[in-house]
């Protein structure tokens, strides 16, 4: 019970605030690129205090999925694996900045594909539930190329795709 609340927080979290992203910011893209902007946002508001947002949703949304994850490879020996898939993530959060500065840049970079990397190792081979992707991609494909910004926002709709098809997942494998 303990890991359906868990992912149910993280979703929430996260698709809430990619709500609120796009509702403020509009359509960018990639998730990543939401980052510079409330880093902008929280020097325009001090009271933050050096909290950046995206990065605090960011880091506690996939801090949540570490045990369902790790959960759902029980008996596995590759269970460690399902801990590195939010680990990257936390890379990828803690630098907003990633646009200008150099080594954050490469640190962002290492967590944004390793974090594809583990959670496509997590899909095929830990869980095996990797059709679920396929409707999930087919509509974001569908959605994508109904806008006008498909080359800028390919990135975006895969990403959200993704991030659907975990949650789903785990969801289904915990209810």
């Amino acid at each position: 019970m303990g890991n359906l609340i868990c992912t149910i927080i993280s979703m929430v979290l996260f698709i809430g605030f990619n709500i609120i992203c796009l509702k403020k910011y509009g359509l960018l893209s990639c998730y990543s690129a939401y980052g510079p902007k409330w880093a902008e946002w929280e020097k325009e508001h001090p009271a933050t205090k050096g909290i950046n947002i995206w990065s605090l949703i960011t880091i506690v949304s996939a801090a949540l999925l570490i045990p369902p994850m790790i959960a759902t490879a029980v008996g596995n020996p590759l269970q460690f694996l399902c801990f590195f898939a939010p680990l990257y993530l936390f890379l990828v959060g803690l630098t907003p900045n990633y646009q200008e500065d150099k080594k954050a840049n490469i640190i962002h970079q290492i967590g944004a594909w390793g974090c594809v990397a583990m959670i496509l190792v997590w899909l095929f081979i830990i869980v095996k539930k990797w059709v679920v992707l396929l409707p999930v991609f087919t509509l974001a494909l569908v959605i994508g190329f109904g806008t006008r910004t498909i080359k800028e926002s390919i990135t975006y709709y895969l990403e959200m795709a993704m991030y659907i098809s975990i949650y789903l997942i785990l969801i289904l494998m915990f209810i």
